[in-house]
Order: structure tokens, then sequence, then C-alpha cells
């Protein structure tokens, strides 16, 4: 090893150990009130920057060896001399959230539990596992894949679980793919790396393959559970909003001489002309379309202020949100000033329910008027 390669090791581990990244840096954290402030060779070796130097934990403890770091005795585990400093305020603020695994603060944590049991159950009946036992020491889960994908000449895709240089490992598949007979098969007549023989065996007990997806999906919780569960979270805020009831119940409005049976039929129409074309930097709107916004536009609080020198109105991109489009009251000089048609339309007054009357989106030239009966009284206009 060059003594250029050991600095660079050294230098990447004590900025680990240091008042700079231990404030920020909640995992270490955890890690070191675990063990008097330890933090395992092994553990270290799984950061990003680290591996890329090294993987081999006897070169990373001869590297710390001018260093002020502490070795444990059996160097497996480095601390500093001092105590670490106290997390930032924000970022312990974070750490003491409902983890994610040991993340995410915005997941329950009982429901995250009980979901992971169940995809476990599931994971039982629908996947194989088998644990690898004997491999020699400094071993990548890569080779561990390979080795075991070469004897057992593998149609389908296996997955490997393994720590850096674990002489254990466990190996899983898909029962429906036919790779778990291939497995069996391979681990009768033997099997090894690096010409070291180890052992793959099934694990049949019902208890013990429960135990290992718990503890897999606990340890890396699939995220299809967490954004169910914030799905089913988001739903259970919105129907405990006391305003959705009147949101919901909101009368008709008329916009263009059409009417439009909700605000949200109205908000829906003037997010299809938004989003029509939506390759475009800025398109001026033209006939019923630009009527119906210049409609929006009047009830808009800042109507007077936005509408000052108004030349044409248009869609197009909003250059403070890049993935959204919105309405612009184009000014004489060229000056565009954007404008929510969500507020516009939240603030038009409502009026007679219209049962049956409903405006139709893809109308595009004239706006459709509710027809009267020739005995029936006029009905108010809506200003």
């Amino acid at each position: 090893m060059s003594e250029d390669l050991s600095k660079q090791i050294a230098t990447q581990v004590e900025y680990y150990f240091s008042d700079v990244n231990l404030k920020r840096d909640s995992f270490f954290q955890k890690e070191m009130e675990k063990d008097d402030g330890f933090i395992s060779v092994e553990v270290l070796l799984k950061c990003n920057k680290l591996k890329k130097l090294t993987q081999d934990s006897e070169v990373l403890v001869s590297s710390l060896a001018g260093s002020e770091l502490i070795i444990s005795d059996d160097k497996k585990k480095v601390k500093r001399k001092t105590a670490p400093p106290a997390l930032d305020d924000d970022v312990a603020k974070r750490s003491k959230r409902e983890p994610r695994g040991n993340k995410g603060g915005d997941v329950d944590g009982e429901a995250l539990k009980k979901a992971i049991a169940e995809k476990a159950q599931k994971a039982c009946k629908d996947r194989s596992v088998f644990k690898l036992t004997g491999l020699p020491k400094g071993l990548g889960w890569t080779e561990i894949k390979d080795a075991v994908k070469g004897a057992a000449e593998l149609p389908g895709k296996i997955f490997i679980e393994h720590e850096q240089g674990a002489t254990e490992a466990h190996v899983s598949c898909f029962v429906d793919e036919g790779t778990a007979e291939k497995l069996e098969a391979a681990a009768d007549k033997g099997m090894s790396i690096n010409e070291t023989k180890f052992t793959m065996t099934k694990i049949e007990d019902e208890a013990a393959l429960q135990e290992y997806w718990v503890a897999q999906f606990t340890k890396n919780p699939p995220k299809e559970l967490e954004r169910e569960l914030k799905k089913a979270k988001n739903k259970r805020g919105k129907d405990d909003n006391p305003n959705k009831k009147r949101r919901a119940q909101s009368g008709p409005v008329t916009i263009a001489g059409a009417v439009y049976t909700s605000k949200d039929e109205a908000k829906t129409k003037a997010m299809e002309i938004a989003k029509r074309n939506p390759d475009s930097e800025l398109e001026v709107l033209a006939g019923a379309d630009r009527e119906f916004a210049a409609a929006v536009l009047d009830f808009h609080p800042n109507a007077s202020e936005k509408k000052k020198n108004l030349k044409d109105i248009a869609v197009g991109t909003n250059p403070d949100y890049p993935t959204t489009r919105c309405f612009f009251a184009v000014q004489e000089d060229g000056t565009k000033v954007d404008f929510s048609y969500i507020k516009c339309i939240d603030a038009a007054p409502e009026g007679e329910k219209a049962a049956g009357k409903r405006a139709r989106s893809d109308d595009a030239q004239s706006p459709r008027k509710s027809p009267r009966s020739p005995k029936s009284p006029k009905k108010a206009k809506t200003e």
C-alpha cells in the first residue's frame, strides 16, 4: 500500500470522527452510543467515500497507526479520544422522528411494523431463502452471487444479503422461476469459492423465514409500503378536514357565460387550457380560451393591478417552478404577470344550482348557455 493511499484513508476516517461531521451525523452518533464511543471497522467500510479507497479492514487499521484515533485491542473498532459533540438542533429533531428503518419521519411506526409483518408473510410464500456458511473472509456480495449463479446455472434472478467480509450470507429467489430447485441441486453437489468449500442450506422453518424477512424489511423498508402508508395518512387527514364538506358542496359558478356545476369543474377546465401544449414556453390565448381566462382573471383579488396595461393573456412555464404551467397577464411592454387560476376561481361568486347544465371542457367555440323555458322566470345574472 502506498503512503499516499494510507494518508487518504486516515484523513477520511479522521473526518468521520471530527466535530464538524459528528455535529451533523446522527447515524455515527447512534453507533458510538452503542459501544462506549467505538464504531466498528465493518461499519466504517460501508461508507461510500472510504469504500472507494479500500474495502480491506487490515489496510484501514494499519492506515490509522499514526492517527490520534484509538484502535481497539482486537483491531475491529475505532473511537476518538474525547466525547463527541452534541448534534446540531435541526439534526437532533430529525433523528427523533419516527424512522424509515431509522429514517423518514413522516411514516407511522406501528403501521409500518404491521405492514412489514404482512409483507414478510407474503415473502415466505413467494420466495425461497438459503443460508450460506463457511465463506472465505473478505468477500464482496458480487463474488458470492457470481459463484452461486455459476454453480447452479440459474435461469432466474437471485438476491444476496451479505455483510462485507462476513463468512455467512443469505440467497433468496422467487419460487415460480425454477431457481430454487437449481439451487438445491447445486447445494447437494457441494459448492466452493476461491477453492474454499462452503455449505448452502434451504431455510424450511416458517418461523425462521418470517423472522428473516421481517428483519430484512425492517432494515430496508420497501418504498411501496411507505408510499401506501403516506397515502392512507394523507387521506385520513383530508377526511378529517372540516373544510372538505364545504368545498365539496360548492355551488355552480358562471364564467364567460358558461355554467360550471362546481368550482372544481371550472379549475379542471383552466388546467386543461394551461397544460394543452406543455412544450410551448409561452402561448398567447385566443377565442373561447382567452375569453375564459379573462373572465377568471376578473375574479382575482388584485385584478385591476394584474390587468394594468393588459395586451394579451397567455399560458406558459412558471419561471420559478419549471414543471408548473400557469396563466400570465401580458402587458403592453411585454412584461408577464402570472396569476393563479385556483385563487381566482376560489374567489368567484356562486350562482344558483344548475342541475344538469354542465359546461363542456371541449367546447372550442361558444360558451354553453343554460336553456330557458318560455314560461320560466329569468334567472338573476351573476355579476
